[in-house]
């Protein structure tokens, strides 16, 4: 694979939530990256499930409007709900089904050698964390 020189055609991306369902906007090859994959999952209230496969790729799962409830095959029975700004980490070789009773997650992956268990983190848990600093004596 060649990669992009950086430029404004190849770092700039417009438009990456002009179409629902699943898209891809950023990948190596298309954009100035190596790694990064970057896309959006857009669902309409009441539309079906989405579902695909992470494959070797790890996953990350970031609410931006609305809200959207996610399994995936590491959780089980359980269910995540992400609301904005609410983030999910899928580790690679895992499926995933999302649907939507609103608008909007994103999806960014990279691909990996390491295999790590899921990890939900909700904009509340990013709160009470911030809230436990210490504070740096001077």
């Amino acid at each position: 694979m060649t990669l992009q020189q950086i430029a404004k055609d190849t770092c700039i991306v417009r438009d990456t939530a002009a179409r629902k369902g699943r898209t891809t906007a950023v990948a190596p090859g298309t954009a100035a990256s190596r790694f990064l994959h970057y896309g959006r999952i857009i669902l309409d209230a009441g539309s079906g499930p989405l579902r695909f496969a992470t494959n070797e790729m790890e996953t990350a799962l970031i609410g931006l409007k609305g809200s959207a409830e996610v399994k995936t095959s590491q959780s089980g029975s359980q269910s995540f709900t992400l609301g904005r700004y609410d983030s999910l980490y899928v580790p690679r070789g895992s499926s995933i089904e999302t649907r939507t009773t609103s608008r909007g997650a994103l999806a960014g992956t990279i691909p990996t050698m390491s295999f790590v268990a899921e990890h939900f983190v909700t904009r509340a848990t990013r709160a009470a964390a911030s809230d436990q600093r210490v504070p740096i004596s001077e």
